[in-house]
Formats: structure tokens, C-alpha cells, sequence
């Protein structure tokens, strides 16, 4: 008898595993099916209307939605129609096709993140060609055919960031710092610039540098196993907006919710952070005008007026002096 009713447990459970298992896969079927079935559906825009295109590098990403707060508010204003777009989870070479789609449907203007990618760079200059102007927002493609950039000073922002913590840690401390992509243009200047700043303070130091893929479980996950791997690190930093809040994450699961955390970006929750005492400070950026000056320089581009070729957003370090 108990054997029986083992047995018909064992059979509920591997029920219950195979549904979750099939459910998992149904899901994962249907974000890659939309994914790759996702084009540009756009609407006949009235005669004389402006279409421009905004290609998000992750599209439900809080710092990428607040930028198409940002555009959006701009192009209602301009009386231009704003497509939004982007993959949705990050993807380099799906970038890359949303704009080979977005230039093949001729829209009027395109705002785009920069990279060194060739295959980027080839497609700005067909743009040109083709007389679209397009814009790069928070990473600039330097050097390539694009009109202009809009976004931080990412080299900067890692200096100004670095000067705070050595300030902050009387010039002494182990750093771990946790970067939101390896092959990003912005979250390497922003590393570069980080350490430039602490080069001055000879009792700071970084003892390790690792990826999130701006991912606040990636972030947790590379925290947790540097801060176990180097017990002696005491700060603890992030370079994209989720990286901050999965070192706490790990702070709080390893029992080292004394380390000294600083962040980018200003969330809602990193704000709380601050305020709670669980992050120090956070590089704040201005995503919402990035997207709003993107669409306004394309107006002026519109209008016949003239256009400098870089725009850098105002940055500025948010502790709780400012969150209270």
C-alpha cells in the first residue's frame, strides 16, 4: 500500500515537472517567435509629419524606457510619430537588422545606439546616402556618418564617479567592480575612466572587474562569487543601472551588508537604496533627455538648421543628502 501511494506521488510529480518543463519551452518558443516576427508596423503618417524610428538596446529596460519617455515627449511636441523598437533582451546583431529594416522602410530619422561594430558603421553610411539622418544615444559611434550623438560623457562619469568613492573611503579600500558589458563602448569608458580616478590614491585599489550583461541576476551572481572569492574587497561598484541592486542582492545573501556600495543611474529602487543605507551613492544620468534632445535635434535637422555633432547630458552623483 505505501508503495502504491509512493508510486502515485512519484507519477504527480514528474506530471507537474513535465507541464512546467512544457510551459517553460511554450514561453520560450513565443518570445523567440516574437522576437523575430516583430517589424516595423508603422502607420501612414499624416503629409508633412516626421517618422523617426528609436532602436533601444533591451526594450523593457527601465534607463531605455525612461529614454522613450524622454523621445516621445519630444515628438509629440515636434507633431512627429515615434516608433519605438528593440530587442527583448540584449542583442547586438538584432540591433543591427531593426535598423537595416528601419533604413530599407525609408523613415525620415533614426535614433540608434553607437557602437565600433563594422556592421553599424556600414549602415550609418547607407543611411547618409540614402539621406536619413541618424543619431547614437549613451554610446557614440565615433568617427562614422552619423549626424550626432546625444548622451553622458561616459569617460567622465567614471572619473567624477571615482573621485567621489576615493573621497568617500578617505583614499583607502579593495574595489570590485561590476561592468554592465564587456563589449560596450559606454560601460568600458566609464571603467576607464573609474580607474584613471583612483590611480591617484595608492591605497585603493581594484581587485577584480567582471560582466553582468546588465542583468541584475548576472550582477548578483558575479558579486556574490568575487566577494567570496576576494573576502578582503570592502567596496563594491556598478556601472549599469541594474548592477547596483544585484550587489546588494549578493550582499544580502553572503551576510556583507557592511560593504560600502555605489551604482549608476537612478531608479526608484536604487533611490530607496540610498535612503534604506543599502547603496552610498549612484551616478545619475539624464536618460529621459537624452531621448528628448535626440528628437529635438533631429527637428532642427528638419527645419534646416544646424546641428553639433555631440550633445553630452548633464551627470552628477545622487547620495542621501539628495534622497531625503
Amino acid at each position: 500500500m505505501v508503495k502504491k501511494k509512493a508510486y502515485v506521488v512519484l507519477i504527480i510529480i514528474l506530471g507537474v515537472f513535465i507541464y512546467l518543463l512544457w510551459s517553460f519551452f511554450r514561453t520560450s518558443y513565443q518570445i523567440q517567435q516574437s522576437v523575430h516576427n516583430m517589424d516595423l508596423r508603422y502607420q501612414q503618417p499624416s503629409a508633412n509629419q516626421q517618422h523617426i524610428v528609436l532602436i533601444s538596446q533591451e526594450l523593457d529596460n527601465p534607463y531605455w524606457r525612461s529614454i522613450e519617455k524622454g523621445a516621445r515627449n519630444a515628438a509629440d511636441k515636434w507633431g512627429m510619430q515615434m516608433e519605438y523598437i528593440g530587442p527583448i533582451r540584449i542583442n547586438p546583431d538584432e540591433q543591427i537588422r531593426y535598423l537595416e529594416k528601419a533604413i530599407a522602410s525609408k523613415v525620415d530619422g533614426i535614433i540608434v545606439q553607437g557602437s565600433r561594430d563594422p556592421k553599424l558603421l556600414s549602415l550609418l553610411t547607407k543611411a547618409k546616402q540614402k539621406h536619413i539622418p541618424i543619431l547614437t544615444i549613451d554610446t557614440d559611434a565615433p568617427n562614422s556618418e552619423r549626424l550626432a550623438y546625444v548622451g553622458t560623457d561616459n569617460f567622465t562619469s567614471g572619473k567624477l564617479l571615482g573621485e567621489y568613492v576615493a573621497n568617500r573611503m578617505s583614499g583607502k579600500g579593495t574595489i570590485g567592480v561590476i561592468m554592465g558589458s564587456r563589449s560596450a563602448d559606454n560601460h568600458k569608458l566609464r571603467v576607464k575612466g573609474f580607474l584613471e580616478s583612483i590611480k591617484s590614491y595608492p591605497k585603493l585599489s581594484v581587485k577584480s572587474v567582471e560582466e553582468s550583461n546588465i542583468s541584475q541576476i548576472q550582477a548578483s551572481q558575479m558579486a556574490e562569487k568575487m566577494m567570496r572569492t576576494y573576502p578582503d574587497i570592502n567596496v563594491m561598484v556598478g556601472t549599469s543601472a541594474l548592477d547596483g541592486l544585484g550587489i546588494i542582492q549578493a550582499a544580502e545573501n553572503i551576510g556583507r551588508e557592511s560593504i560600502h556600495i555605489y551604482g549608476f543611474d537612478n531608479l526608484k529602487e536604487t533611490k530607496q537604496a540610498i535612503q534604506t543605507g543599502k547603496m552610498e551613492a549612484t551616478l545619475e544620468q539624464e536618460p529621459a533627455m537624452m531621448g528628448y534632445k535626440s528628437v529635438q535635434l533631429l527637428h532642427q535637422f528638419f527645419t534646416g538648421h544646424s546641428v553639433k555633432t555631440q550633445y553630452f547630458t548633464p551627470i552628477d552623483v545622487l547620495d542621501e543628502e539628495d534622497v531625503k
